[in-house]
């Protein structure tokens, strides 16, 4: 019911942005009958506030009273490059409900997806439903050699029927060879069980309850007709229509006589299936000849595409500016309910090369840097002399990135060199690293939160506005992330024979960084800072261990394992009587900032 609440929602919100639709199907056709009903396809544009923002956008809605369908612009534009079937027909359709400025405009240019792909969606496609058909046909004939066998017999056991089925001269459409028959014998036998049970028509798959069921019920089953009449006759006009497109450059949108008739006769269920397929056959090679001689080029207008969705997607942003009222400012009481980010350790031995980050951080054009933070065994608090270091961050794409045919950059990662620095750089879209901090990933709140922020990032106003609705919108999901995180780690360190340093530190900063936030209400990864508050004397010395070798070991870590199982539950009981809400409480604080500062670095 919710789900079916919201499709209706969103029909009712988007059904005054459609820019095109037109009547297809049997009533565009000229084959419909009695009963047909009117089906509507369409296009509609999302308002920008749809596609710019943290959710996914809708691509597609119906209405749920009526046979209309509509797609989102973008979704259309990629169909019709793709040379689908029904797009096309959409657009060439002469029967037109809807057409806006937009619209007409989608209308005159729709020439921009014709291709000679049109083979591959049109011609393949119908040939392959053929295929099926003459499968499910050659099925269907040893199917009804079972019923009939068993409607006699009911007791005949499983093998004495096979053996039947496979007897010279009783089935033409089984394989001459004996393996090969009593194999494909078995699986039609296998296959009418699992129909009759998907049904509801059996209680349990199985032959015994298939025999049981055909001793009383034969005579039904013989008289079922599997056969998709109305598929088979769209498939042959399929057909006719790809052959159209690739000689004239047009498609077959009204049938006209003979074929009418041809395809009205094929409906009924009125054209044996073998003259069906014969039909088929000889279209496909009329295709194959059309398709080797068309005049269509070989691949669509993908840049008069590309214009069309921009020009789309900035309609959209101009109307979303002339509605828009001005924003306040976050008010210092909701920055002030943020704790602030902890400093960085006093017991911190490392230098951070501030100077060759942020230079690396100038280089990646085209990113425009809302976080840029270091995590790893610095921001925990046990680096190595050789520690790599990781600088993992976030970047806000224009709207202009998010209203073209391509998607924006989602993520950009270097590992490697840098000024003679071992470098592990990653920086995720803020779309995306915003919907992963709904869902409680740690890495995310760990990357926003660090204290050990680059430049231009740390003194952005931005961060702070994120750090204080990244606050709001903690929830207790977040013990997915560091639970399953310390599961893999302890299942890992436990098939590794155990001893690795590094694993053991990991176990106790997850688990104690889980503990503290579901506690706490604060994002804390700095495991020195950590045991401060929840002491675990032992681990200390593995610091000093650490400190000396990236990738050391510990000689008896019997101490350490035996602190595991209490670490586990740990977290467990911090999940149970956390005052964190289930789940994010806020998220369309994070959309609306995600929205207005993508809008103002667009106009800024």
């Amino acid at each position: 019911l919710p789900a079916l609440a919201a499709r209706q929602l969103d029909f009712a919100a988007l059904r005054e942005r459609v820019i095109y639709a037109s009547v297809v199907g049997s009533t565009a056709w000229g084959l419909a009958g009695e009963g047909s009903d009117e089906d509507v396809k369409g296009v509609f544009v999302l308002p920008f506030e749809g596609y710019a923002g943290l959710w996914d956008a809708v691509d597609e809605i119906q209405d749920p009273e009526r046979d209309l369908q509509l797609w989102e612009v973008q979704k259309l534009v990629f169909q019709g490059l793709r040379a689908d079937a029904n797009t096309l027909e959409m657009l060439w359709s002469p029967l037109v409900k809807v057409e806006t400025e937009l619209g007409a405009e989608l209308r005159a240019g729709r020439r921009m997806f014709v291709s000679r792909q049109i083979f591959g969606t049109f011609g393949r496609y119908a040939m392959s439903q053929f295929r099926k058909m003459r499968t499910a046909r050659r099925r269907r004939e040893v199917q009804r050699a079972i019923v009939l066998l068993l409607g006699v017999e009911p007791g005949l056991a499983e093998p004495e029927l096979v053996r039947r089925l496979c007897e010279p001269g009783r089935l033409a459409c089984l394989p001459r060879t004996g393996q090969e028959a009593e194999a494909e014998a078995r699986e039609a036998v296998r296959d009418l069980y699992r129909s009759l049970f998907d049904r509801g028509l059996v209680a349990q798959r199985g032959y015994a309850p298939l025999a049981r069921y055909l001793a009383e019920h034969a005579e039904e089953v013989l008289a079922e007709d599997p056969l998709r009449w109305k598929n088979a006759y769209n498939l042959i006009r399929l057909l006719a229509s790809g052959i159209r497109w690739l000689r004239e450059g047009e498609p077959l949108i009204e049938v006209a006589s003979p074929l009418r008739e041809e395809l009205l006769a094929i409906k009924r269920g009125e054209t044996p299936l073998e003259e069906v397929l014969a039909r088929a056959d000889t279209l496909a090679a009329e295709l194959e000849r059309a398709a080797e001689h068309s005049a269509l080029p070989a691949e669509p207008d993908y840049e008069a595409a590309h214009r069309f969705l921009l020009r789309c997607r900035e309609h959209a942003a101009a109307e979303h500016l002339a509605r828009r009222a001005p924003r306040p400012a976050p008010s210092a009481s909701a920055a002030a309910t943020v704790e602030p980010a902890p400093p960085p350790s006093a017991r911190r031995r490392f230098a951070i090369p501030e100077g060759v980050l942020a230079a690396f951080l100038a280089r990646q054009q085209g990113l425009d840097f809302v976080v840029a933070s270091l995590v790893g065994s610095h921001s925990y608090g046990f680096p190595s002399r050789d520690s790599d270091f990781d600088l993992k961050a976030i970047h806000l794409a224009r709207a202009e990135e998010v209203c073209g045919l391509a998607d924006p950059e989602s993520h950009r990662q270097f590992l490697g060199l840098e000024a003679g620095l071992e470098l592990d750089f990653t920086s995720h879209e803020a779309r995306p690293a915003l919907q992963r901090l709904l869902r409680g990933d740690g890495n995310v709140l760990e990357r926003i939160f660090s204290p050990y922020q680059i430049l231009p990032a740390r003194e952005d106003a931005r961060l702070e506005e994120l750090r204080a609705l990244a606050h709001a919108n903690l929830s207790r999901r977040c013990y997915g992330h560091y639970g399953g995180f310390f599961r893999q780690l302890a299942r890992s360190y436990a098939e590794s024979g155990g001893g690795k340093l590094k694993t053991l530190l990991y176990l106790f900063r997850v688990a104690l960084s889980g503990v503290h936030l579901l506690r706490e209400r604060e994002v804390l990864a700095d495991l020195a800072l950590l045991l401060d508050r929840y002491p675990f004397e032992p681990v200390r010395e593995l610091f000093r261990l650490k400190e000396a070798a990236e990738l050391g070991r510990v000689e008896d870590d019997r101490p350490y394992r035996e602190l595991i199982p209490q670490l586990e539950t740990m977290l467990a009981e911090a999940h149970e009587r956390s005052p964190l809400p289930e789940v994010a409480p806020e998220p369309g604080a994070l959309d609306a900032w995600l929205r207005r500062w993508r809008r103002a670095r667009s106009t800024g």
